[in-house]
């Protein structure tokens, strides 16, 4: 196959190729890559698409039973790209070459794909799929852990012979498997178009199983920031950042694997989306009470809060600290997924080796302390890190302290993507912007030297200008300050009327 694969790369399409095509007849083709997906449906029952399937031809590869020895997933690759080199320069005369080539072309689409890209109810749709998957999948397991107790079934442990197996596998039907597993191949494999020779050519590859966990976020700020000025920069700048992607992928990889061996915790990350409304609504509800709970018609003006000013709602404070616990389990759960994918990415070169080395009663503390500053400071430096933090802060002060300070939590109003656009204009030419406000403060100096030297008596009287950094501070403070003016005239029959004139003058 490598071999084959090596003649298209190199070959003339209107002669080799077709030699190839007539001497390997594409049923050939596609009875190898069934016969290599059956093997991986039989040792991995429960559909795994790790690290652990590849490499079965190495030389050192031990595996846990011979019959992994000798399954080679990369053949399945190779037999797959094979056959779409094959349909690529096929003559379209054959029934089965149409209908591979219907079954490559043709897209998957979930049922709940709609409902899941509608906010809210889309993310209760994917909890509620995922929590009635899990417990299904729990009570199967138990089923057939009761099935094959030796002491329950002990007359039915021999029911199904090799015959029965053998049976049901034939009623599965030939047809339906090679389309599981051109489905299957299809959806961890991709191309790219080059150019070779004035002619476009496909290059097919397999996605290796961390290409399916890059982080929606990380590819739209990749998105976001790369040089688009040409291609040769926007190649320039994918190689910077591949290393980055590459180690951001890698561990959502482990996080995966991670939440798939522990359902519980996977039920609870894996819809951080839902518990980023959840806190989002929340923290909404919060300051809505807040706003029209607290006034000084009871007594202490911060210390009882009747909603909506009813002197019958002596519970407020009650229902105040349930949203408030609820919304700091919703942010906790959020922050913790973020850390759980940013902490490591950014702390990995900090804290690598350290549990490899020795111990020692003086030096480890220090070394530890040290590790821990530095980790400190990369997370102030890091603004998503320093923002999550500051979250669970407020929602923490504004249990214990006062529940004004719940005011932060909506702050989430910035994730909107609308929102986050009006602050990326401010946030991206903040060093412009800086520069600007301190050519603005270094006129508002220049403006109080000459005021505190010559017109310190304009400063009311000089009340106001005692010293230069009064001066300079009420300079600064009425320039922003306007005022109305009123005029008293008298018209031509001496009758007193007023004429009020609005208008902006700066105040002296």
């Amino acid at each position: 196959m490598i071999t084959l694969l090596s003649l298209f790369e190199c070959a003339d399409y209107t002669n080799l190729a077709t030699k190839i095509i007539r001497a390997v007849p594409l049923a050939v083709l596609t009875n190898n890559l069934l016969q290599i997906y059956q093997k991986y449906k039989k040792l991995y029952k429960n559909g795994e698409y790790t690290r652990e399937v590849f490499g079965h031809y190495l030389d050192d590869y031990v595996g846990p039973t011979p019959e992994h020895a000798e399954f080679v997933l990369e053949n399945g690759f190779y037999v797959y790209t094979l056959i779409n080199k094959f349909l690529d320069n096929g003559t379209r005369e054959s029934s089965e070459e149409e209908e591979l080539r219907e079954l490559i072309d043709q897209t998957t689409v979930d049922q709940f794909a709609l409902l899941y890209k509608m906010g809210v109810i889309g993310e209760l749709t994917k909890f509620f799929k995922s929590l009635f998957m899990g417990v299904f999948s729990m009570i199967k397991h138990l089923h057939e852990k009761f099935k094959s107790n030796p002491e329950v079934n002990e007359e039915d442990e021999n029911e199904l012979d090799d015959g029965d197996v053998r049976e049901i596998q034939a009623q599965i039907g030939k047809r339906q498997l090679i389309r599981e597993a051109i489905t299957f191949f299809k959806d961890k494999m991709a191309h790219i178009e080059v150019l070779r020779d004035d002619r476009i050519e496909k290059v097919y590859f397999p996605l290796l199983p961390a290409c399916k966990h890059l982080a929606k976020d990380i590819r739209t700020e990749f998105h976001d920031k790369v040089n688009r000025t040409s291609t040769k920069m926007k190649l320039a700048d994918l190689m910077v950042h591949s290393d980055y992607l590459i180690q951001n992928m890698e561990h959502e990889e482990k996080l995966s694997l991670l939440f798939n061996k522990y359902k519980s915790i996977g039920l609870l990350a894996n819809h951080v989306r839902l518990w980023e409304y959840g806190a989002f609504i929340v923290a909404i509800m919060l300051n809505i009470i807040i706003l029209t709970s607290y006034s000084d018609k009871f007594g202490d003006r911060l210390g009882e809060p009747h909603l909506f000013q009813d002197p019958n709602s002596e519970e407020t404070q009650y229902g105040i600290t349930v949203l408030g616990l609820l919304n700091l389990v919703f942010s906790g759960l959020v922050v913790t997924h973020f850390f759980m994918k940013k902490a490591p990415i950014l702390l990995s070169d900090v804290w690598s080796g350290f549990t490899n080395q020795p111990f020692s009663i003086f030096k480890t503390p220090f070394i530890f302390m040290l590790k821990v500053g530095v980790s400190i400071y990369r997370g102030l430096k890091d603004f998503d890190i320093l923002y999550n933090t500051t979250i669970i802060v407020f929602a923490l002060l504004g249990l214990i302290v006062h529940p004004f300070l719940f005011f932060f939590m909506l702050t989430d109003f910035l994730r909107i993507n609308l929102l986050k656009n009006v602050v990326k204009a401010v946030w991206e030419p903040r060093i412009p912007l800086l520069l600007t406000f301190l050519v603005f403060c270094t006129v508002q100096y220049f403006s109080a030297i000459i005021g505190f030297t010559y017109f310190y008596l304009h400063y009311d009287g000089g009340d106001r200008c005692e010293s230069l950094l009064d001066c300079f501070l009420v300079t600064y403070d009425m320039t922003f300050k306007v005022r109305e003016q009123t005029i008293m005239f008298i018209n031509d029959n001496r009758e007193p009327d007023q004429l009020v004139l609005s208008f902006k003058i700066q105040e002296e």
